[in-house]
């Protein structure tokens, strides 16, 4: 098998990772690191390299974040943020219905997707009203290797076992005719958030039963940006409520 033909098996999988997934639970750890931060207090000189240990994922504290996702086919959808700090921020989406909470309080809610653009409408870190569920879920760029597909060049490094997983090892970069096509993660980087892709290059580990991410890096020219480690990943589970 060519390294062609080796790459387009990985990219099928990929793509095909949802095909007849009823119901999602994911939950991964998120760290960030300071790798030349133009606005901080404590900037790094550029070309610096730093220490994959020395985790920024808050000042002073080296805590991931945790990020738990949850599907159940055709609109439920709820995704949980919980800060270093352990401040934990919500949305889901039910039907019609939609809440945003804070540390299990609810501060907004509404029915109905409201139209994007009307005056006032609220949108959070953690999820858009102005998107159905489905839309919602989209968005959620580490449960979503066919955006990854559409926007970027695959490369194909090695193919072995980490612990009990069995991997697809990748390097992606930016496909230029994806950006001009305005196609995938580059529609979510024009239009939902300007500051996560732009300019880097990433590694990807993707299930080669599932097609999902085991894990995914972004590698800035002076570091390591930030580290996504899938640590939960049951599909088609029984999911009692997104609520």
């Amino acid at each position: 098998m060519t390294d062609t033909h080796k790459i387009e098996v990985v990219r099928a999988l990929m793509v095909r990772a949802w095909d007849f997934v009823e119901t999602l639970h994911a939950v991964a750890k998120i760290q960030h690191y300071n790798v030349g931060d133009q606005t901080g207090p404590n900037l790094h000189p550029p070309w610096r390299f730093l220490d994959p240990t020395a985790l920024f994922a808050f000042p002073s504290r080296d805590t991931p974040w945790t990020v738990t996702a949850t599907w159940r086919n055709p609109d439920a959808w709820r995704y949980r943020q919980q800060s270093p700090a352990g401040t934990q921020v919500e949305y889901s989406a039910t039907g019609g219905q939609w809440l945003y909470a804070i540390d299990g309080v609810v501060k907004a809610q509404g029915s109905g997707m409201t139209r994007r653009g009307d005056r006032g409408t609220p949108t959070f870190d953690v999820g858009n009203p102005t998107r159905s569920p489905r839309d919602n879920r989209q968005l959620c760029w580490w449960i979503n290797p066919q955006l990854w597909v559409e926007s970027m060049e695959l490369q194909l490094l090695w193919t072995g076992p980490i612990g009990h997983r069995d991997l697809y090892h990748l390097v992606a970069y930016p496909d230029p005719a994806a950006l001009r096509a305005n196609r995938g993660l580059w529609d979510m980087l024009q239009m939902e958030d300007e500051t996560i892709y732009d300019g880097h290059v990433y590694q990807l580990w993707v299930d080669r039963r599932t097609g999902f991410f085991h894990r995914l890096t972004a590698e800035a020219d002076n570091g390591r940006a930030w580290d996504v480690i899938v640590e939960t990943l049951e599909l088609n589970q029984p999911i009692a409520d997104t609520r």
